[in-house]
């Protein structure tokens, strides 16, 4: 590289670098831009931090089937041991362990898209 070269290198980088030498107008694009990628970074953060925990980790429900439907997309009633009524949506991605009567005990999956799946309880049948 020549010296010639090696200059207009430096100039460049030091005009990167400091903005003063950029007009009014370019100095307002530059920091509409900048205000905009930080804007948008802490609308990421805010919704990553914000997204309830209770939904990724929701418990089991284990009870006792009250009423099932056939067919799918279908509905089962269940109640837990303290007599809680939970209503579960099955659909087509819900994952089913058996064919499910009244009486039967099972236990209950959850994701945040809904029930995931049911499994039969030992010694049901």
């Amino acid at each position: 590289m020549t010296d010639d070269g090696r200059r207009q290198a430096t100039r460049s980088m030091v005009m990167m670098i400091n903005w003063e030498h950029l007009s009014r107008k370019e100095m307002v694009v530059m920091e509409r831009l900048v205000f905009r990628i930080v804007g948008s970074l802490v609308l990421l953060v805010v919704t990553m931090v914000s997204w309830p925990r209770s939904v990724s980790s929701l418990p089991p429900v284990q009870g006792e089937v009250i009423t099932v439907t056939t067919g799918i997309p279908g509905t089962m009633v269940i109640r837990d041991d303290k007599g809680q009524l939970h209503i579960l949506n099955l659909t087509q991605q819900t994952q089913l362990g058996a064919q499910f009567k009244v009486g039967d005990k099972v236990l209950a999956f959850f994701s945040p898209y809904g029930v995931s799946a049911v499994q039969l309880q030992g010694g049901n049948r």
